[in-house]
C-alpha cells in the first residue's frame, strides 16, 4: 500500500509509540520505520542471543567455561547472526559447543542483560537472550567439540535438585523453577 507520495506504508501494527530517541512516534511510512530502525541500532546496539534448556533424567546440560569469570557454566547457545532464524542459531550454536543435534522447542524465558544496571558484570555489551525448551535428537551424545573455544573445557549434565548452587550463568535466582517448567515469569530482568 502507498500513500498519496507513493511511499509504502505498513499496516499500523507497526506503527511505533515510544519515549526512545531515534523512534518514531505514530509513523506508518516504510521510510520512516527503516530510518528509525537504523538510528535505533547506531544509538542502542543489542546483542540477540539464543540458549537451549535441555533437561534429561533430572539433569540439566551445561557447557563448562574457565575464563576471566572463574569456573562457571552456561546453557548452550550463543549469539545469533544477521540473516541467521532463532531456531537455526541455537541449532548451530548447540552443535558447536556439545557436537550434537536438537530439535527447537517451545521459548521458555528471556532474559534481558544492560550493562549500566549490573555494573558491567558480563561486558559491556547490551544482550536480549532467548531460552529454548529443547532435546536431543538421539543421533549423538553430547561432548566436547573437537575445536571448543578456547574458554570451554567439558559439556556436563548438572543434577536439577543442586542448579541453584551450581555457578550458571546468567545468575537467576529461580534457575530451578524455571527449568521446572515455572511459568510465572518468563520475562527476567536481573
Amino acid at each position: 500500500m502507498s500513500d498519496s507520495n507513493g511511499q509504502e506504508n505498513l499496516p499500523a501494527v507497526y506503527s511505533l509509540k515510544s519515549s526512545l530517541p531515534g523512534l518514531l512516534v505514530g509513523s506508518t511510512n516504510k521510510r520512516d520505520v527503516d530510518e528509525s530502525h537504523r538510528t535505533m541500532g547506531e544509538r542502542f546496539p543489542i546483542r540477540i542471543g539464543v540458549n537451549a534448556v535441555i533437561v534429561e533424567d533430572e539433569h540439566l546440560l551445561a557447557v563448562k567455561f574457565d575464563d576471566d569469570s572463574g569456573i562457571h557454566y552456561n546453557l548452550p547457545g550463543g549469539g545469533v547472526d544477521q540473516g541467521e532464524s532463532l531456531t537455526d542459531a541455537l541449532a548451530r550454536e548447540v552443535y558447536e559447543e556439545t557436537a550434537t543435534e536438537i530439535r527447537v522447542g517451545s521459548l521458555v524465558f528471556v532474559h534481558v542483560y544492560y550493562p549500566p544496571v549490573h555494573g558491567h558484570a558480563y561486558g559491556s555489551t547490551h544482550k536480549l537472550t532467548l531460552f529454548f525448551e529443547s532435546g536431543l535428537t538421539g543421533a549423538t551424545s553430547p561432548t566436547l567439540p573437537k575445536r571448543p573455544d578456547r574458554h570451554q573445557v567439558a559439556v556436563e549434565w548438572l543434577p536439577i535438585e543442586t542448579i541453584d548452587e551450581q555457578p550458571l550463568l546468567p545468575e537467576l535466582d529461580a534457575w530451578g523453577a524455571i527449568i521446572n517448567g515455572d511459568q510465572t515469569n518468563r520475562f527476567v530482568v536481573e
